[in-house]
């Protein structure tokens, strides 16, 4: 009986076990039945999106494309979802507004009311021209922001030392080898990292516009062009003298709408790298670079829009009280002022 009880449970328990296995097989063949469904579905969505992005730059003109391909780089959309929480991320609504109605390609309505530059051209209600004419100071003002931005991120590093505007004499560029006037060239600040390493920096802010119907083309076909082009710019006029003295150099370079160069990204990233040091167990931490490279970006790209737009509004204002078609410097730090709003401490002047 003992015998015939025991055959009994054990086939019972194979029984009960086939029907698990049965029933577990039938489970995990819908499941991946649903999981391809949802891929196939997924990509179908995924290819719909794509044609019809196509579509919508076929309809662009050259312009157009050229702006979406630029304000679709990394990091290029950072100052529309930060928190205003310093002055370093903080835009007045008149810039903002200014700053979107640039990005979208919108005219902008100060130009409407008083459509002469500076320089006394006639300007295009989109702003173009304002981008790259440096007869306002705004060019130069933008310019000088980012550098500015861009060391004070520096200078954030734990044993980092920044100096700006070394010349390559002062840096030991040796006279029998090069004209005075190589010598006498600055880029923009020396770094020396907590890796040990000695970088120059240069920074760019480009557009990625032309008046050359080639070089437009180019802009709107392949998107950072413009960057990589100036980037190249910098790598010519700087490289070769760094590589004598023994320095490395960095363009850093950014085009108007915010996508950085590839040189831009790689520095951020070795910074971030840096910077995770500052926190506890944050070496080789992921998760803290990522918010390392969150920050920079928000940083840099606040930075960058608030002072396109107010290059921008400098340009046409910049002949109130003026003698001829230049603009005091004095006169383009109340307008910048007007328009950027009060910045705290932590912020730009």
């Amino acid at each position: 009986m003992d015998c015939r009880g025991g055959v009994q449970r054990e086939l019972g328990q194979n029984h009960i076990s086939r029907v698990l296995q049965s029933e577990w097989k039938e489970k995990i063949d819908d499941f991946l039945i649903h999981e391809r469904g949802e891929m196939q579905q997924h990509l179908m969505i995924e290819a719909l999106h794509l044609v019809r992005r196509e579509q919508l730059l076929n309809a662009l003109s050259p312009p157009g494309k050229a702006r979406l391909k630029s304000c679709s780089g990394t990091g290029a959309s950072a100052w529309l979802t930060v928190m205003p929480s310093s002055g370093w991320t903080k835009i007045s609504p008149t810039l903002f507004t200014t700053t979107v109605r640039l990005r979208l390609g919108l005219p902008i309505s100060e130009i409407k009311r008083n459509p002469i530059c500076a320089c006394g051209a006639t300007l295009d209600h989109e702003g173009q021209h304002t981008q790259t004419c440096g007869t306002g100071g705004g060019v130069w003002w933008r310019h000088e922001q980012m550098k500015d931005a861009f060391c004070s991120l520096l200078q954030g590093l734990r044993h980092c030392y920044v100096t700006r505007k070394p010349t390559f004499g002062q840096l030991g560029l040796s006279t029998p080898t090069r004209l005075v006037n190589e010598r006498q060239k600055r880029p923009n600040f020396l770094a020396g990292l907590p890796s040990g390493d000695t970088v120059l920096g240069d920074v760019a802010v480009t557009h990625p516009f032309s008046i050359d119907a080639n070089r437009l083309r180019r802009f709107a076909k392949t998107a950072g062009s413009a960057a990589k082009a100036m980037e190249k710019v910098k790598n010519d006029r700087y490289g070769e003298i760094c590589h004598e003295i023994g320095f490395r150099f960095v363009p850093l370079v950014f085009e108007t709408y915010g996508r950085p160069g590839e040189g831009t990204i790689r520095f951020l990233k070795e910074i971030a790298k840096l910077g995770a040091g500052r926190v506890r167990g944050g070496e080789g931490d992921k998760a803290v670079q990522t918010r390392l490279m969150d920050q920079y970006y928000k940083v840099l790209s606040c930075m960058l829009q608030r002072f396109v737009a107010a290059n921008l509004l400098c340009s046409i204002h910049s002949r109130r009280g003026t003698r001829g078609p230049f603009q005091p410097e004095c006169l383009l730090g109340r307008e910048v002022a007007a328009f950027s709003g009060s910045f705290d401490s932590e912020g730009a002047n």
